[in-house]
């Protein structure tokens, strides 16, 4: 076989051509086959739950983070070469213009990963829903399979929030594979738990700072004082972490609890009831 693609794998078309999608979970996707020399352009049915849809969304959501980290890296630098005094201010007009197109470049993608999500049913709720921008969104779309998280406990080893047998917390161990998704959870704890549940922000034209969600506040509050009553040799970073950790599984609760429901899935109450009584048949 001779036929190249471009924007798809091969392994990709062939569970394209296998799969069946319904009328409602599906999009148009223009792929490029044939030779490099006669290019032709076909439409082919993408599914939205699929496989392929997810990789192209962790794709788009991977490339804007590297984009906006760079951006934030090469002006950190500029500014430090200016107050650099024996470099001097010499003119950087070329260097702005790169940024410049990188700021364009990345509002691009930001469109993109937007539109992206937007063809999923679950961007209706999301987007109301506390804490979530695209970032977090799109993290959850193209990773979670809530099918799948038939209880909270399962959702949270598969996002690195869980605890191994021996009482401890998921963390990553020497010469073994991790058994949780590592991008998820720097997403969920930094993302959503530093800069947004626990976070303060001042309004325009107000003197004193807010919080954005002081239900969540208070539990950070609430775990902080917890964990310094009983363990006293721990450091004030190890009980910020601690209890940031314990305010994300708090969170993550109740997004399944809302993600089942808009599913028509049973929650954890009704799934252990579901799961006795196969046991007892």
């Amino acid at each position: 076989m001779n036929s190249r693609v471009t924007n798809l794998s091969l392994r990709s078309r062939r569970n394209l051509s296998h799969a069946s999608v319904s009328t409602r979970g599906k999009f148009v996707q223009r792929v490029r086959a044939g030779r490099p020399s006669k290019p032709v352009i076909r439409e082919t049915t993408l599914p939205i739950d699929g496989r392929c849809y997810r990789t192209l969304l962790d794709y788009y959501l991977r490339v804007y983070l590297d984009t906006r980290e760079y951006l934030k890296r090469a002006k950190q630098r500029i500014k430090a070469m200016d107050k650099n005094t024996g470099i001097g201010r010499w003119p950087r007009g070329e260097e702005w213009n790169y940024i410049e197109l990188y700021e364009r470049h990345k509002n691009e993608l930001k469109k993109r990963l937007l539109s992206e999500c937007r063809k999923r049913s679950d961007h209706r709720w999301m987007k109301k829903f506390p804490a979530i921008g695209p970032v977090a969104e799109a993290a959850l779309l193209s990773k979670v399979d809530i099918q799948k998280a038939d209880s909270v406990s399962s959702l949270w080893r598969f996002c690195g929030l869980g605890v191994e047998p021996d009482g401890t917390r998921q963390r990553p161990i020497k010469r073994q594979k991790r058994s949780y998704c590592a991008f998820l959870k720097t997403i969920l704890i930094h993302n959503l738990g530093t800069l947004a549940l626990i976070s303060t922000r001042r309004s325009p034209g107000q003197r004193r700072s807010h919080f954005v969600y002081p239900q969540y506040r208070a539990l950070y509050d609430k775990f902080k004082v917890n964990y310094a009553r009983k363990r006293p040799s721990w450091t004030k970073t190890h009980i910020h972490n601690a209890a940031v950790r314990r305010v994300v599984k708090e969170y993550v609760k109740h997004l399944w609890v809302r993600w089942r429901q808009e599913h028509k899935l049973p929650t954890s109450a009704q799934a252990v009831i579901g799961k006795l009584r196969s046991r007892a048949r």
